[in-house]
């Protein structure tokens, strides 16, 4: 299976960035095939059920939750029916919440964007709630973060996913659900 991972869409420049018609002819060659894009949930359905995955299976994710993920991203998502994935830091998504967290790009989604994310019918899954690399947590911080995502995501978007890419282990991941007592498992 092959994950196709971005950032930020659009101008401007840096390892981060794809420049829009990058992306869009990237994602016009996706929508052509012969790829098979993925959901989350045909993922988790593959997981669950042993079933190996097609040789030809993209996920397409889009970490960090940035605001341009929703406002340029989205338009060229639906205009091709390509599912997607966004990884969204949920102590960025309310006032209330630890927002001024050091982060390379501080536009972040807000609730309301990541709803119509949501509403437009894609997956979310949680990234940490302060965007630490977890394997270099203590245990308490990573109760912490995990529990954090998880009541967030929870109680403000009524979901909860664990992301587990290149920076997190999804053994500590899954340790800390133990100790707060969280599921993990794909939601059914």
């Amino acid at each position: 299976m092959n994950i196709l991972m971005y950032h930020l869409v659009g101008e401007g420049s840096g390892p981060m960035t794809v420049p829009l018609h990058r992306f869009i002819g990237q994602m016009e060659l996706l929508a052509a095939g012969p790829e098979r894009l993925l959901t989350e949930d045909d993922l988790h359905a593959h997981v669950r059920s042993g079933t190996p995955l097609p040789t030809d299976a993209v996920l397409l994710t889009f970490d960090d939750g940035y605001a341009n993920t929703v406002s340029t991203v989205l338009p060229v998502l639906d205009r091709l029916g390509l599912p997607a994935v966004m990884a969204v830091c949920s102590g960025y998504l309310g006032a209330d919440l630890p927002r001024r967290v050091r982060h390379p790009v501080q536009e972040m989604a807000d609730l309301e964007q990541v709803r119509r994310w949501i509403d437009s019918g894609r997956d979310i899954a949680a990234h940490g709630y302060t965007h630490h690399r977890l394997p270099q947590e203590s245990d308490l911080a990573l109760r912490w973060q995990v529990g954090g995502d998880h009541e967030t995501h929870a109680n403000l978007l009524d979901a909860f996913r664990m992301a587990l890419g290149s920076h997190t282990d999804p053994a500590s991941a899954q340790q800390a659900a133990r100790q707060i007592d969280i599921d993990l498992s794909p939601r059914e």
